[in-house]
């Protein structure tokens, strides 16, 4: 596992290097491309309230996520025409699509939670990742899901998020 910080030319750079090797650059939405912290809602144990999330996942509410400066990361993988996947555990929806669209982020696909979908975070991601041909490099805020991912035989690149 690679630990980076929100520095989209250092984190470009290895997903350019481990594409040229054969590998899927992965990005994370929240924490690693938005900062979707003023709709996020948790439980007395820390964790995520999922209930609370997704009535708080309107097209309104998912508008106003920030973009993080690794966005730029994104743009350089476009610019460089490298192809790149999106895997999140948010409630893949409409707006959604949109926020990602609307600030030139262009997957070749997305992963994401649909309907009542509760697996945790790291399940979910890992299911997904081991559907595609090449091995994943995920870019990621956290651990957990990065290691499920190592355990498809992927890479991982640690971007330490404080907002959730």
């Amino acid at each position: 596992m690679i630990e980076a910080s929100q520095n989209p030319d250092l984190v470009a750079s290895e997903l350019l290097r481990y594409a040229k090797r054969g590998y899927m650059p992965v990005f994370d939405i929240d924490g690693v491309l938005f900062d979707a912290t003023h709709r996020q809602a948790t439980l007395p144990d820390g964790s995520l309230n999922l209930e609370k999330y997704r009535e708080l996942a309107t097209p309104e509410n998912i508008a106003k996520d920030r973009p993080l400066p690794l966005i730029g990361a994104a743009h350089a993988l476009n610019v460089a025409g490298v192809d790149y996947l999106v895997c999140t555990a948010r409630l893949l929806c409409d707006g959604t699509r949109k926020l990602l669209a609307d600030h030139g982020v262009k997957p070749v696909h997305i992963f994401g939670r649909s309907g009542e979908d509760g697996r945790k975070d790291y399940i979910l991601k890992a299911e997904a990742l081991k559907t595609i041909q090449r091995p994943p490099i995920s870019v990621d805020d956290n651990i957990a899901n990065l290691e499920a991912i190592a355990g498809i035989g992927g890479m991982g690149i640690h971007i330490p998020f404080c907002g959730h």
